[in-house]
């Protein structure tokens, strides 16, 4: 096997399924390597190109290795990257870099030609195949949802659970490769190995809408604590068939949270989306987190909440914070229980996906409680900064709130309805400051001072004499030059950045003014006055 052991882990290359071909006589342990055919991934990889079917799924479960404990299938979650493909379902009792925990189980057996050969079965694998055998107790477990049938996700949920090393020793896996309609979860919750009755839905899916999020917990709080025959008894938020609506609903619910259909029309919102005549808003504040050179560093941390505003009815929230992932981290979560006595949640176990750069949370009131009304903070969120500027540069990203899949807004009332709203989102940025040089450039016709990173040894001095002793300010007025030498100001007509000088003296004073966006082809010119009336205005003029 290619996957090879570099002295600290495993090294995953290559993955294999060995068939071993027997010979009359031989002990298990005299078997070479010559004695087992190797069928590689990408060997299986090819063959399948070949396989007509609507759904396949693929199992490296380690259901049997014979005569040895201390060599069960190891890296099956390798043969993913060589599988994966659209309506496959890809299932491996470990991941690509670990081995599988196999157990010395069932009965021994002596071959024709009296060798003894003793039965492991692996850890993750045993329940797994268990509860695929129809009628049998561990069948009857695995059924969450009580439709007679086991589908591939049950399945493999059941072998989790009862898979006594993970998560210390084994990371069982599955892949579940979307077609047009259905993403990740989905297709296996859709899929058994009774050809003749497949599931209709997706079990925590309440609201039977497709998908399993906010709407779906909020129908399960609204009926939580009742039972059959009681007036707000749901039969569908009744996940399990026990005529109850309680935590185990709950707990089915909060693991499959997340799945449905596509999500692949989801963009990234880097900018505010139009406002529209909604009272309630939904926003990141502070909405502009400007940060510089001169007194940030890398690793330092910010925070920002999401703040719901004036807003009616609520019982219950579900949202993704979205941002570039290789400028900032999130590195924590703070929930706000305090609004609801009685809730449940928070839905997604693993909020923060760095990887990806996205924040993915949901709470839920249950009953009694009431709705709640008015404004409130729904998370605070920590950042930490990994990126910096290059010199004289900014490094920006939105921070985006948008609505999960399945939904529009992420507001939700007591009937699963969402709540309009409008979208407020945030924005950072990390600034390397540029500096008024005493030497001069042309660009785009000007000749002015120029505005580097670096500060240059010329020095430039203008002084001002106050004769009614009054406060001198002075500030910073843009504008943008075009190719074509066309000026338009970006700053309004009002000064930005201003220091001011009340007395007689020489300290140093400094301040920021962060330029807008602007055309790639157009530069800018900074021009610094102030509003002393003995004298002319005097002016510099950098430009980039």
């Amino acid at each position: 096997m290619k996957d090879y052991w570099n002295g600290t882990a495993f090294v995953g290359v290559d993955e294999c399924v060995c068939l071993q071909i027997h010979q009359m006589h031989m002990e298990p342990w005299e078997y070479e390597e010559e004695d087992f055919e190797k069928y590689w991934d990408d060997e299986l990889s090819e063959d399948l190109l070949n396989v007509s079917y609507a759904r396949l799924v693929c199992a490296f479960a380690t259901c049997k290795t014979e005569n040895s404990t201390s060599a069960p299938s190891c890296f099956g979650g390798g043969f993913w990257s060589d599988l994966s493909a659209q309506n496959r379902i890809i299932i491996a009792s470990c991941r690509e870099k670990e081995n599988s925990v196999c157990l010395p189980t069932g009965s021994n057996y002596t071959d024709y030609w009296g060798v003894v050969w003793y039965q492991s079965l692996g850890c993750f694998s045993k329940p797994f195949l268990d509860c695929l055998s129809p009628f049998s107790q561990e069948f009857m477990e695995a059924d969450v949802n009580q439709d007679g049938i086991v589908s591939m996700k049950e399945a493999f949920d059941y072998g989790l659970s009862n898979d006594p090393y993970y998560p210390e020793d084994e990371h069982p896996i599955l892949e579940d490769t979307p077609n047009e309609l259905l993403s990740d979860g989905a297709l296996s919750w859709l899929t058994c190995l009774d050809g003749w009755s497949q599931p209709s839905m997706i079990p925590p899916d309440i609201s039977d809408d497709g998908y399993v999020n906010g709407k779906d917990a909020v129908l399960l709080g609204i009926s939580f604590g009742t039972g059959n025959g009681e007036q707000q008894y749901n039969p569908d938020a009744d996940i399990n068939k026990d005529d109850f609506i309680n935590a185990e609903d709950a707990v089915i619910l909060g693991n499959n949270f997340g799945e449905g259909l596509d999500d692949s029309q989801r963009t990234m919102k880097l900018d505010n989306p139009p406002k529209t005549e909604y009272s309630t808003m939904l926003k990141v504040q502070p909405n502009e987190n400007t940060f510089y050179t001169t007194n940030t560093d890398v690793g330092d941390t910010f925070n920002v909440s999401i703040i719901v505003e004036n807003v009616s009815s609520l019982y219950g929230w579900e949202m993704t914070l979205e941002w570039n992932h290789d400028l900032i981290n999130c590195t924590g979560e703070i929930v706000n229980y305090d609004f609801w006595a009685y809730y449940s949640g928070p839905w997604v176990a693993n909020p923060i996906e760095n990887s990806i750069g996205r924040y993915h949370q949901s709470l839920t009131a249950r009953e009694p409680v009431q709705s709640f009304n008015g404004t409130t903070w729904l998370v605070n969120l920590t950042f930490q900064i990994i990126q910096a500027p290059p010199e004289g540069g900014t490094l920006s990203t939105g921070l985006a709130i948008t609505a999960t899949i399945g939904a529009d807004y992420c507001l939700f009332d007591a009937s699963s309805s969402e709540i309009s709203h409008d979208f407020i989102n945030g924005h950072y940025s990390y600034i390397s400051p540029r500096y008024m040089r005493g030497d001069l450039h042309s660009v785009n016709g000007l000749q002015a001072y120029k505005l580097d990173a670096n500060q240059s040894d010329i020095s430039r001095v203008s002084s001002v004499t106050d004769y009614a002793c009054n406060t001198v300010y002075w500030g910073v007025r843009v504008w943008k030059r075009s190719a074509e030498g066309v000026e338009t100001e970006i700053t309004s007509g009002t000064p930005v950045a201003q220091v001011n000088r009340s007395v007689d003296n020489s300290l140093l004073d400094q301040t920021n003014v962060h330029v807008p966006r602007r055309m790639a082809k157009d530069n800018c010119i900074f021009q610094m006055g102030h509003n002393n009336l003995q004298q002319p205005h005097r002016k510099l003029y950098p430009n980039i």
